[in-house]
């Protein structure tokens, strides 16, 4: 019988939210998986060793709201260097939100106040991200102009309910709740 994987929940972008938390365990706790979490909003002395916990782990997950503040206490604690580490060792990488646009060099984000901004990510996947993409919406407008700007790479656009999987930093899969929407590729895998 195999051992069920271990996934760990990064809720930093919503700064470690109890709410946000317990919804992750609702939902993993369904899936043949070993959930986990790692919070950084905690009393120093009570945290374990981070590095420890995330190259333990088969998948990390990381959940969505403020990349700017999220990458900012990454980069702080470190957490970066080790995120980089479980890349390089195979660990799965995934998330959404700011849990997507951290993986990739740059991406448009609501982290500042009134307007979308560029947000520089961690770089692991090259070009940018735009979560929530619709052509018809103010962010899927913003980011084709900061596109046309020059101020964002170009990336396929990530339309959402969608999930694009990478290898080696090439897409090389996709797949939808929904059938028909602006930006689906052609050909692809639907569920």
């Amino acid at each position: 019988m195999l051992c069920p994987l271990t996934v760990y929940y990064l809720p930093t972008a919503a700064g470690d939210n109890p709410a946000q938390i317990a919804g992750w365990y609702e939902i993993a706790t369904r899936a043949p998986c070993r959930p986990r979490h790692l919070r950084l909003f905690d009393v120093s002395g009570r945290m374990k060793n981070i590095e420890k916990q995330l190259l333990s782990a088969d998948a990390i997950w990381v959940g969505g709201w403020n990349t700017l503040n999220m990458l900012a206490i990454w980069k702080a604690q470190e957490v970066d260097v080790v995120l980089r580490k479980a890349w390089e060792q195979g660990v799965v990488l995934a998330g959404e939100s700011a849990g997507m646009i951290c993986w990739f060099e740059e991406g448009n984000s609501d982290s500042r106040p009134e307007r979308l901004t560029v947000v520089k990510g961690l770089g692991f996947l090259k070009g940018s991200a735009c979560p929530h993409y619709s052509p018809d919406s103010g962010r899927g407008r913003d980011y084709h102009r900061m596109l046309a700007d020059g101020e964002l790479t170009s990336s396929p656009p990530k339309p959402d309910g969608c999930r694009w999987r990478f290898l080696r930093r090439t897409p090389v899969g996709f797949v939808s709740r929904r059938r028909n929407f602006p930006g689906a590729p052609p050909g692809r895998r639907f569920i």
